[in-house]
C-alpha cells in the first residue's frame, strides 16, 4: 500500500517546482551573456599585451585605446571585465548577477551620454553629434534586468 503523505502530496502538486533562473533571461540577452563571457577573457590577453608592451585595440562606447595600460585602455579593460563578470554571473545564476548588471547598464547609458554629449560639448565643440549605436541595446538591457529583478530573488537555483 502506498503512502498517503506522498499520494497526497502527487495529487496536489504540494511540493514547489524549482525553476531555473537561466530561463528568465531572453534568448538576445543569452546571445550577450556569451559574447561578454568570451570579452572577458579577452582582457586577460590584454593585460598580458600590456605586460609585454604590445598594442592590444580596445573600443567600448566611443571610447579606443591601443594601449592596455594607458588611462583610456584601463578603463576600458575595467569595464570589460565588469562585463564579463556580469555575464558569467548571469549565466550562472548569482543571486546579486541581476543588480551588477543593473550598475552595469546604468554605467554604460552615461558613458554614452556623456561621450555623445559631454565630452564634445566639453573638450570639443567643433565635433559633430554622434548617436551611440549601443544605447539601443543598454536601454532594454537594463528595462529588463529591473523587470527581472523581483522574479530573479523569487526564484531559488
Amino acid at each position: 500500500m502506498e503512502n498517503p503523505v506522498i499520494l497526497d502530496e502527487q495529487l496536489n502538486n504540494s511540493t514547489p517546482k524549482i525553476a531555473r533562473r537561466r530561463k528568465l533571461i531572453p534568448v538576445w540577452m543569452k546571445i550577450f551573456v556569451w559574447l561578454f563571457m568570451v570579452m572577458g577573457v579577452f582582457v586577460l590577453i590584454g593585460f598580458i599585451f600590456g605586460l609585454l608592451k604590445m598594442r592590444f585595440e580596445m573600443a567600448l562606447y566611443g571610447i579606443t585605446a591601443n594601449e592596455p595600460f594607458s588611462s583610456w585602455g584601463i578603463l576600458l579593460m575595467l569595464l570589460f571585465l565588469v562585463k564579463g563578470i556580469v555575464a558569467f554571473a548571469l549565466w550562472a545564476e548569482h543571486d546579486w548577477a541581476v543588480d551588477l548588471g543593473i550598475f552595469d547598464a546604468v554605467i554604460g547609458i552615461l558613458i554614452c551620454l556623456f561621450v555623445m554629449i559631454g565630452y564634445p560639448a566639453l573638450f570639443a565643440p567643433d565635433a559633430k553629434f554622434q548617436f551611440r549605436f549601443e544605447l539601443v541595446f543598454l536601454i532594454p538591457y537594463l528595462i529588463k534586468l529591473l523587470k527581472m529583478r523581483l522574479p530573479w530573488h523569487e526564484t531559488k537555483v
